[in-house]
């Protein structure tokens, strides 16, 4: 047989053996497509007292009884901010703390509390609980493939290197019962905490897509501003805040803004709120101490969502380097190991095959305290913390028309807005922005069309690989449309003041997380009112 025969018939032996192998991997896959696990972030799954019992309870959220008994136990006694104030925290905080004490961790950072969660063991098609279509993302879940596609559901409250090992086992299974080698993990919320600690953990080997979705996984300034003791409020945000949370909800919006909107002309809202920031000073110390430290600076989960600038003053201010030392421990395992490793955990990843894809929402207020108001947000969590790093505007403001680009990458990572420079990104090539798409809400048709475009690419994808989808785009409340910036027509700019952004359908009386918002808020509006008309009447 001479040399090109004996060439030939290797080349044809090899071509067999590929094809055969190519031939018996999809035989032991069980599911038509390669499993998505969607990671949940911390609202999805609520955290249960006595879970299976006849006495099951709502840790976490608290029930609207549960908080409409507290505000009934507090507002009794609001005159004794301007009498007593000593007493009023006597029999205030105590109410403050036993609403929250389900979810509350001793100083060591552990549960001390039996306290558990619906979890999600099967894929949407084999679901077994019936509550799993309740769950935000399974529309694009069922999208992607009800057989394919999983739910992994955290406690927020706990390390996310202690999730991570939970995440690793649940990621291990979905293999077995799927027969895949890898994974792909849409990540949510605080989900993007786990899922960048499992990675650092556990490695990328499993892993063929990450996707972080309006992630948490560079900080919330709103969380630093907190540990850190800075508790400001400003009449401008209030109202800019709540006239977006109630959009579409025109008569109670129109009422409110109007209303607020004179008191501010009027300089009585500004002065209501300055007595309220005084009234906080001076209840700082036992509201810290009584309320917030046991209720939620002693979570590790918590303290994974605290900016690195605000970090070491955070646990300055809030923990004991004795009494804490082990929660410390936990928590800076994760802030040194984790959050401070971003880029280079998500970097060493693409360079190994992953495709990995960042989403951060813009264009939207913050919540209306501390010092970052006039930031840029997704109204939830702000933009240069999902992003990674984006220099970002204040609202109301751009750039500036003489801005020039921070990195010079070859590529231009301006928004035609004026508002965002992404070129400072831990990833810009692969980071996109939504403009006015509130907190982690991909519901729309276009905006699940998007998230699939990602998580079924077979190559990693850019903010160039397709003009449908560039780097900066805009979504459209009335119609759910995501489309390049500038390319939706009437669209309203939410930078400008005295506009309004399209934003989500709201309720109100509002329901579900952001109802803690509102006895509070109210609570300290009427605390600081009462506090003064008092104190006035006793001089």
């Amino acid at each position: 047989m001479n040399h090109s025969k004996r060439v030939r018939r290797l080349a044809a032996l090899q071509l067999s053996l590929l094809l055969a192998a190519l031939c018996v991997v999809p035989a032991f896959a069980k599911t038509e497509k390669m499993p998505l696990i969607v990671v949940n972030g911390m609202g999805e799954s609520p955290l249960l007292l006595r879970q299976g019992t006849p006495e099951e309870t709502s840790a976490w959220p608290p029930s609207s009884k549960d908080i409409a008994l507290a505000v009934l136990k507090i507002t009794p006694y609001l005159p004794l901010l301007a009498l007593d104030r000593d007493k009023f925290q006597d029999k205030a905080f105590p109410v403050v703390r036993d609403l929250f004490d389900g979810i509350a961790f001793p100083p060591d950072g552990t549960p001390k509390n039996d306290v558990g969660q619906l979890k999600f063991p099967d894929s949407y098609a084999q679901d077994k609980t019936g509550k799993i279509d309740s769950l935000s993302h399974s529309g694009t879940a069922r999208r992607y493939g009800a057989d394919a596609a999983y739910q992994f559901v955290s406690d927020w409250r706990c390390s996310a290197l202690e999730e991570a090992k939970n995440l690793h086992a649940f990621i291990q299974k979905v293999k077995r019962e799927t027969g895949y080698a890898k994974v792909k993990i849409l990540a949510v919320s605080m989900g993007g905490g786990v899922t960048m600690a499992y990675l650092a953990k556990y490695g990328h080997k499993d892993v063929d897509t990450a996707v972080m979705m309006h992630t948490v996984f560079q900080g919330l300034t709103v969380v630093g501003d907190l540990f850190n003791g800075r508790i400001t409020l400003d009449g401008a945000s209030l109202t800019r805040y709540l006239s977006q949370a109630l959009e579409g909800n025109d008569p109670w919006r129109s009422l409110l803004t109007g209303l607020l909107g004179g008191l501010r002309q009027a300089g009585l809202l500004d002065w209501v709120l300055n007595h309220a920031e005084e009234l906080v000073e001076s209840l700082k110390t036992r509201l810290y101490a009584e309320a917030l430290l046991p209720s939620f600076g002693q979570l590790p989960g918590f303290w994974g969502l605290v900016p690195d600038e605000d970090y070491e003053s955070g646990k300055a201010f809030m923990l004991d380097p004795v009494l804490h030392q082990d929660l410390i421990k936990k928590i800076d395992d994760y802030h040194y190991n984790v959050f401070n490793r971003a880029g280079e955990i998500l970097r060493a990843a693409g360079k190994d095959g992953v495709k990995v894809y960042v989403l951060s929402g813009y264009g939207l207020a913050p919540a209306p305290v501390g010092d970052h108001q006039a930031n840029q947000s997704d109204d939830g969590l702000p933009t240069v913390g999902t992003s990674g790093g984006a220099v970002c505007a204040l609202l109301g403001e751009t750039l500036g028309d003489g801005y020039i680009q921070a990195k010079a990458d070859g590529h231009n990572h301006l928004s035609p807005d004026g508002i965002l420079d992404a070129s400072t990104c831990l990833l810009p090539e692969q980071t996109w922005f939504q403009k006015y798409l509130h907190h982690a809400s991909f519901f729309s048709d276009d905006c699940v069309n998007f998230l699939l475009w990602l998580l079924e690419s077979p190559r990693q994808l850019t903010v160039r690989s397709d003009p449908r989808y560039p780097q900066f785009l805009e979504y459209a409340s009335d119609t759910g449309a995501l489309l390049p910036l500038g390319g939706a027509e009437a669209l309203k700019d939410a930078a400008a003041p005295g506009k309004d952004a399209p934003g989500k359908d709201s309720a109100f009386p509002p329901t579900g997380d952001a109802l803690l918002l509102w006895p509070l808020a109210l609570l300290l509006l009427a605390g600081a009112g009462t506090a003064v008309v008092l104190r006035r009447r006793r001089t």
